[in-house]
């Protein structure tokens, strides 16, 4: 399995807690996962997408997510029907219009590294949300290094 960062696993576990809406059905005929839905940590057994982390004004894939993003597109090239959108997020700070294209150069950096992975661009949408749907709702380091994300949502 792959060695996640403190942070990845803390997003991890608080999706874990999750209500049972975001997490998968089951398996599919084949066996595998249903992955369809809320991915910030779903998944079965080791089969988990998670979220990538981004530091303070920076777009750019930091070294310890790109093992996240192979293993995220590993579990994506199992489900070649699943469709992905990667919704770019930034802390509190900046302005509106600042954070929102912060966070859709967040949202590409992600595309391409998944792509140059075998992910076909059709099978992804970017989005922004800048600041607007936080991970963590208080005002400190910790929180704000939280909301500096792109999230999976996955779908048919």
């Amino acid at each position: 399995m792959t060695d996640l960062s403190s942070e990845e696993k803390k997003l991890a576990q608080e999706a874990d807690k999750s209500s049972a809406t975001d997490r998968p059905a089951g398996v599919d005929s084949s066996g595998k996962p249903i992955l369809y839905g809320d991915a910030s940590a779903l998944g079965v057994g080791d089969n988990i997408i998670i979220d990538v982390l981004f530091d303070f004004d920076r777009y750019s894939i930091k070294a310890e997510s790109k093992a996240t993003l192979q293993k995220n597109a590993e579990i994506l090239k199992e489900h070649a029907g699943a469709m992905v959108t990667l919704e770019g997020h930034c802390d509190e700070r900046g302005t509106d219009d600042y954070n929102i294209a912060l966070g859709e150069r967040r949202a590409d950096s992600v595309k391409r590294y998944l792509a140059k992975l075998g992910i076909s661009n059709g099978r992804m949408n970017i989005i922004s949300y800048g600041e607007e749907r936080p991970f963590c709702n208080d005002s400190n380091d910790d929180c704000w290094r939280q909301n500096r994300r792109v999230h999976f949502k996955v779908g048919k």
